[in-house]
């Protein structure tokens, strides 16, 4: 019969150091998994957002649907398209961008404010020379993530301008 302690192998001791090292080590890569695929939820969310500000964009500057005046209010467009406020959200698709093929508008908030040039300065761009026929768009969308409100923001202008 052979002693026990001429017996080649591992203790329990070592087998449970070399285990916890390889949790340790596994946890380490599962959180930075973890924090990938948030990064990546960001960013598409974030990439959505900045596809549906551009098709809004586009269909305020081509569909005609602005109107300027030589008197206050020197700009206005359908009902429900440019907010008194930049703090009201709506939809992102209610009307009049109803029509509008938007990505996932569900997820999505709008708030859409303009002004003319000659009430951001009217010392500068006064109304005389025509400049209320020039307007600056904020669109913001807004979207959850994580419980909290997270925005973009995007600026553009329109122009139906002309000298006098």
């Amino acid at each position: 019969m052979k002693k026990i302690s001429s017996i080649k192998g591992l203790s329990i001791t070592e087998v449970l150091v070399a285990f916890t090292i390889f949790l340790i080590a596994l946890l380490a890569v599962v959180q930075l998994f973890y924090q990938s695929i948030s990064i990546e939820t960001d960013t598409k969310l974030k990439e959505m957002a900045m596809q549906n500000a551009s098709v809004i964009a586009s269909y305020i500057k081509t569909a005609n649907i602005i109107t300027f005046s030589d008197s206050a209010p020197f700009i206005s467009g359908p009902t429900g398209l440019i907010d008194t406020t930049s703090t009201t959200f709506k939809p992102i698709n209610s009307a009049p961008l109803n029509t509008l093929t938007l990505t996932k508008p569900n997820l999505f908030e709008r708030n859409i404010t303009a002004r003319t040039i000659n009430q951001i300065n009217s010392t500068t761009f006064p109304s005389t020379l025509g400049y209320t026929r020039v307007a600056l768009f904020t669109l913001t969308i807004r979207y959850r993530e994580k419980g909290k409100f997270k925005t973009i923001t995007y600026h553009f202008s329109l122009s139906r301008d002309f000298i006098r």
